[in-house]
């Protein structure tokens, strides 16, 4: 259990490390891509997918994290504004 979270945690870090190095344009078509595997995934299980514990913690630690810097973004825009 304690590696399958230290694989996670550095396969987090692998692709944020990737995908920062992208393009905007390549981030664009690899979002787009995702989004229709996620769609054929979606039609082909009659459930959704199955997460560990530890993937939900993951996900739900960078759901945080995007919704601070969105408030952060916000609250800039606001005193400009």
């Amino acid at each position: 259990m304690v590696w399958h979270l230290v694989h996670l945690i550095v396969s987090l870090i692998w692709d944020s490390l990737r995908f920062s190095r992208l393009s905007p344009d390549d981030k664009t078509l690899e979002l787009l891509l995702l989004r229709q595997q996620i769609l054929i995934l979606r039609r082909h299980q009659k459930r959704g997918p199955i997460l560990m514990h530890s993937e939900k913690v993951i996900l739900l630690t960078l759901v945080e994290q995007l919704r601070h810097a969105a408030n952060l973004q916000k609250a800039h825009l606001e005193r400009w504004c």
